[in-house]
């Protein structure tokens, strides 16, 4: 068996290619991952700083933005970048290892997946996933309908795949209780949804977040696991808001407090959810 630290983190570009400022660089690099998975990325050159900081210890994959366009032709939408420690993992093929969102699919999620080997032998697939907001919806119920939906969508394109991870902003949390019950729209039936696609195996009641809040007062960002386990008894699993210290000289900008004492910038492209890390067992 092999222990992996995972870390992911919605960094809030909402498809805007401005320039993250650089302390996101050097925050992931304190906590020493062995699996980086970033939500809301978007821009070459930012794709080009994460390169520069980390392909010489990590692969990277990644693709920059939904294929959809504006009025201007300008690209819009979200990607997904994915870093494997070498010391841990195997190379994958970019080629038959890997795939993204497919363009112009409102019904996906934003979407990367890499099919690794662990250098001790072991196979594991890892999904980084954004569930998109706001895409067609007029109202709260059919926003609902629109994420459930997504959820669906990517447990089932990831079915037949034993040992993996699902991680990301799901959008959806216990704060989605309640709400048109016929339709099953509350957390306790995305998580039956889970169960019913061979999720949450063994001691798993539910997708896993350490404890606190992942964006404002909700937990949105979750690990989905199958054929492998958590290490409850890490010290590393937290969903960490202490990236907010670097904030403190910019207290103008919109943004609110978390109760760990930091104020948390929400202007893009300044991280506003908590870096959720969490150590599993292969």
């Amino acid at each position: 068996m092999t222990n992996i630290k995972i870390l992911e983190w919605n960094i809030n570009q909402r498809s805007c290619e401005k320039l993250f400022p650089d302390y996101i660089i050097s925050e992931i690099a304190q906590r020493n991952p062995d699996v980086i998975v970033l939500v809301e990325f978007k821009g070459k050159e930012n794709k080009n700083r994460l390169d520069h900081a980390f392909s010489e210890d990590y692969f990277t994959y990644s693709y920059t933005s939904s294929q959809y366009t504006n009025k201007n032709k300008v690209k819009i939408g979200n990607g997904i970048y994915i870093a494997l420690k070498k010391s841990i993992f195997n190379e994958p093929d970019p080629k038959e290892d890997v795939a993204q969102e497919e363009d112009f699919k409102n019904n996906q999620p934003n979407w990367l997946r890499i099919k690794c080997k662990l250098q001790t032998g072991e196979e594991l697939t890892i999904s980084g996933v954004r569930i998109k907001t706001g895409i067609k919806s007029r109202n709260r119920k059919e926003e609902l309908q629109d994420r459930k939906k997504q959820i669906e969508w990517i447990l089932e394109k990831n079915k037949n795949f034993n040992n993996q991870i699902i991680v990301g902003d799901l959008n959806y949390g216990q704060s989605e209780t309640d709400w048109e019950s016929s339709l099953k729209l509350n957390w306790q039936d995305i998580i039956y949804l889970m169960r019913d696609k061979g999720y949450l195996d063994g001691n798993q009641y539910s997708p896993y977040a350490p404890a606190g809040s992942s964006f404002r007062d909700r937990t949105l960002d979750w690990l989905i696991i199958r054929g492998i386990s958590i290490d409850y008894n890490s010290k590393y699993n937290k969903l960490d808001w202490d990236f907010g210290k670097n904030n403190n000289n910019l207290p103008y900008l919109d943004g609110y407090m978390v109760p760990e004492g930091y104020f948390v910038i929400s202007e893009p492209s300044y991280p506003d959810h908590a870096i959720l890390m969490t150590e599993v067992v292969v």
